[in-house]
């Protein structure tokens, strides 16, 4: 649907005169299948955490909290400041004058939306996720 509004808004901002009604219903309908998609995603992550223990839990805040981090940690690797643990994560698109950037894809996941796929790559797929109902190795 996200694809398809897109290919569309080219087609019509591409015609001579612009159609502002076509071109902002297109944009809207985007904007309304992202909020769905995010409320599922919520709904979805909260189904998840109900079925961790209190100890699971408690790690979870603990990555949370690390997550926190991930933002203090790229400015000290972009001024030279830190060292990387090996090679860069798959988040980073490269080195431009020493310095590391971040893909335009870090804060995004589906096409158009401001879904973050990274996270569940760097919580090696916890989040979001289908409910399960047995313990997560990494969270034991």
């Amino acid at each position: 649907m996200i694809q398809q509004a897109q290919s569309q808004i080219a087609v019509e901002t591409a015609k001579d005169p612009l159609d502002p009604m076509t071109i902002g219903n297109l944009y809207a309908s985007i904007e309304t299948t992202c909020r769905a998609l995010g409320d599922k995603a919520s709904i979805s992550q909260q189904q998840n955490i109900s079925v961790l223990t209190d100890v699971q839990k408690g790690k979870l805040n603990m990555l949370s909290d690390a997550m926190k981090l991930i933002p203090t940690i790229y400015d000290a690797q972009s001024g030279n400041l830190l060292g990387s643990a090996g090679s860069p994560p798959s988040y980073f698109t490269g080195y431009s004058s020493g310095t590391t950037t971040f893909s335009s894809s870090f804060f995004s996941g589906g096409p158009g939306c401001g879904v973050s796929s990274v996270i569940s790559g760097v919580l090696g797929g916890f989040l979001p996720a289908p409910v399960r109902r047995q313990q997560e190795p990494y969270l034991r």
